[in-house]
């Protein structure tokens, strides 16, 4: 059986007609050589058009459908061929780092593009993951392999896999595959441990970011690792930057920590080389600086549409959300987890884990911004209840001192809540004058739920309110306001009412008591409203759903889509309910109207109420017409006939009609012939026959329970009797003793024990 070698062991014949040599050697080549390299020119990836006219939308269709089949071709290749291509061709890796730096993120506003544009992405998106996936495999099977530690060395010598590209697949990928990509990444840096000292390089760049941030935004370090604190240094840089320049600091600020939470998230031992770098305290001062300064900036600056600036408020949210999440991570991994996986005969590194616990929590306390959403991720409480469960050398004092600064922290962001919130659904997002958010819990996400459309749907609504109100709305709310206040300004108004959650009577109330929040008491009170910007009218050339539909209702009278004039009255949901009655047809006096106009013309005065004047005289007395003839005379082509009730005796004639008619006829009689006496006389005796069928019933019943002799075997009546008397005995008699008993020593009624 041939040894089958692994790729960088290998050696493969040239084609036949390379194949020998000058002196009748056959030729051969590594497996992994530049020679086997195709000369295929990969396009770099750009994102989808903004603007969306249809030449531009051509020309990204003509890229897509050349990135595509490359990578499609890439992907069939045998082992060596595949290999090769990666490792020789630079545009191929040009082309897939374009992806990663340039592929839309989940948290990116959406862009609207056409079906088959869209399926076409998907199917990129798809492609450039399994390229990755074959890229972190050294064994796809038992022919095709590569030595562990060659494969390592490739990856890193040349390039295939860093730090950054491992972060962005995390973002770009975590959610569906997470299990995949988690031991894709796993498998990397096993195979090539070079990546985890890259790791432990790369977290001080990242701190390094953090500081520029805050120099971009005026603040400075006194030292190696301390700020100054929130309003001792305010250059106001963050005030007087452009929107441009915030909205670019925000997005950074937001792409950098969901990049790491997504990281940390697949990867968890990679949250060691944070920890070690002290990474959680060096976050919360950050966020305690920098964050509720952005926040109030967010609500000062004139915005060209609202749109933008409630997009730029859900990624400081999402900034906050993900810097507190990778926190949680990093404690979780290196603090909790070592705590309950500790032996019990290992005290000391038990208590150093304990320790090392506690001091990074105490830390935290002094950042009040940072813990309360904090807090909200994570309960502190169960963890610290779980450490002194698992052992009893732990300072009661220390840990007392750390729930109470937690429930402080809690009690102060609850009165305040309930201060600038009042009513507002625990559900929804609120934010506080610092920046503080009072409910995290449907903007925070596991990276499996990044790709689902569930999460794409709950950030494209984060960060705005659930029931925002429109425009005139909001407009009506202004002018309630200035009603009482005409000296503040629309903008100043309407950051209150956002603070309120569109309440203005409380904004009222706390403008005349003068206990508005401080975040509202520094911003300008003569500060005016973003200007909002007319919609923009649809593009006629543009092809729409509209302008493409075509159907049988197209311009009719209740097109809302052609025409404002619909007549909404003749509009029902539902089945029409006919609202007419008997009544409101006889009060319907508007035909009567019609007519009196008429007899108006020959000056007859027309009454519609009834005529009495002839009640009294006989009418029709002296007609020629005699009673005789009247009863003689058919009426309708029938013979007059005596009523019934009024005849003294049936007739022969009258017996001889049908029998059924005659019996319920007789019943409908006595109905109404019979004295209340005899109906009375009448139930006594219906009465009494039940009575006697009951007594009838009952003496059976004994009969058959006492049943025959013994020995002459008893039928199956006298045994179901006994069943029934035995199953319900407890109902009568004495035969419930034992449950009075226990029912009476219940209530002390007899002897105690």
């Amino acid at each position: 059986m041939a040894v089958i070698l692994p790729l960088d062991k290998q050696h493969i014949p040239l084609p036949t007609s390379q194949d020998t040599g000058g002196h009748g050697k056959r030729l051969t080549k590594p497996a992994l050589d530049p020679y086997w390299l195709e000369d295929v020119n990969f396009l770099s990836y750009q994102p989808p058009p903004v603007n969306g006219d249809v030449a531009s939308l051509e020309e990204w269709n003509e890229r897509l459908s050349f990135l595509e089949e490359d990578l499609h071709w890439l992907l069939k290749q045998p082992h060596h061929l595949f290999w090769s291509q990666v490792v020789f061709d630079e545009t191929l890796q040009q082309s897939l780092d374009s992806y990663l730096h340039k592929a839309p993120r989940p948290y990116d506003p959406d862009v609207e593009l056409p079906d088959h544009l869209s399926e076409k992405h998907r199917c990129i998106h798809r492609l450039i993951f399994m390229v990755f996936l074959r890229m972190a495999t050294y064994k796809e099977s038992k022919e095709h392999s590569i030595t562990p530690h060659v494969f390592g060395e490739i990856l890193y010598d040349n390039f295939l896999f860093d730090i950054v590209k491992i972060m962005e697949l995390c973002v770009l990928y975590g959610g569906g595959n997470d299990k995949l990509l988690s031991k894709m990444v796993e498998n990397i840096f096993t195979q090539q441990p070079k990546y985890n000292e890259d790791l432990r390089e790369t977290v001080p760049t990242i701190l390094e970011v953090l500081d520029r941030i805050e120099e971009k935004c005026g603040k400075t370090q006194e030292g190696a690792d301390s700020l100054k604190k929130l309003g001792s240094n305010l250059d106001g840089h963050v005030e007087t930057m452009t929107a441009k320049e915030l909205q670019d600091v925000i997005f950074y600020i937001m792409d950098t920590a969901q990049s790491l939470n997504a990281f940390l998230e697949i990867y968890p031992p990679a949250a060691e080389a944070f920890h070690q770098k002290h990474f959680v305290t060096r976050v919360a001062s950050f966020y305690e600086v920098l964050m509720p300064e952005l926040e109030m900036a967010v609500k000062k600056l004139n915005w060209e549409s609202q749109s933008l600036r409630n997009t730029v408020k859900k990624h400081l949210h999402l900034a906050k959300l993900g810097l507190a999440q990778t926190c949680i991570t990093i404690i979780s991994t290196c603090c909790i987890k070592p705590i309950l996986e500790s032996s019990s005969t290992d005290d000391s590194r038990h208590l150093d884990h304990i320790d090392d616990y506690l001091e990074l929590i105490a830390s935290l306390l002094s950042e009040k911004h940072f813990l309360t959403v904090f807090a909200m991720q994570c309960n502190i409480e169960d963890d610290i209840d779980l450490i002194i469960q698992s052992t009893d050398q732990i300072d009661e004092t220390r840990t007392q001192f750390i729930l109470d600064g937690i429930r402080a922290v809690r009690k102060s962001k609850r009165k305040q809540k309930m201060e600038n919130s009042q009513g507002a659904s625990s559900g929804s997002m609120v934010t506080g004058n610092a920046g503080n958010v009072v409910d995290h819990g449907a903007m925070v996400a596991a990276p499996e739920d990044y790709q689902t459309d569930a999460f794409l749907d709950e950030y494209g609504s984060a960060g705005v309110a659930t029931n925002a109100p429109s425009g005139i709305q909001i407009d009506s709310f202004i002018s309630s306001v200035k009603d009482l206040f005409p000296e503040l300004g629309d903008g100043f108004i309407e950051a209150c009412l956002e603070e309120y959650n569109f309440d203005s009577s409380k904004v009222i109330n706390d403008i005349l008591e003068d206990k508005l929040p401080p975040g509202l008491q520094e911003l300008d009170r003569n500060l005016e409203r973003s200007a909002t910007p007319p919609p923009e009218e649809p593009d006629p050339a543009v092809e729409t759903v509209l302008t493409k539909r075509a159907n049988i209702y197209e311009n009719d009278e209740f097109d809302v889509f052609t025409r404002d004039d619909v007549d909404t009255s003749r509009i029902h949901k539902g089945k029409k309910v006919e609202t007419d009655t008997a009544y409101s047809v006889l009060a319907d006096k508007s035909d009567v109207q019609a007519v009196k106009a008429m007899y108006d013309e020959y000056s007859y005065q027309y009454e519609d109420e009834y005529d009495d004047t002839y009640d009294q005289n006989d009418v029709g007395a002296g007609d020629a017409d005699s009673a005789d003839e009247l009863m003689s005379k058919s009426l309708f082509g029938r013979p007059f006939t005596t009523p019934r009730v009024l005849e003294k005796g049936g007739t022969d004639s009258q017996e001889g009609e049908q029998e059924e008619e005659e019996e319920s006829e007789e019943e409908d009689k006595d109905m109404f012939e019979r004295p209340p006496q005899h109906n009375q006389a009448q139930r006594h005796q219906q009465g009494r026959k039940q009575q006697v069928n009951q007594q009838a019933k009952q003496k059976a019943r004994q009969e058959a329970i006492k049943g025959q002799q013994k020995g002459k075997g008893q039928s199956q009546d006298t045994q179901k009797e006994r069943r029934y008397k035995d199953k319900n005995k407890s109902s009568r008699a004495n035969h419930n003793r034992k449950a009075m008993a226990d029912k009476k020593r219940s209530r002390a009624m007899g002897p105690l024990g």
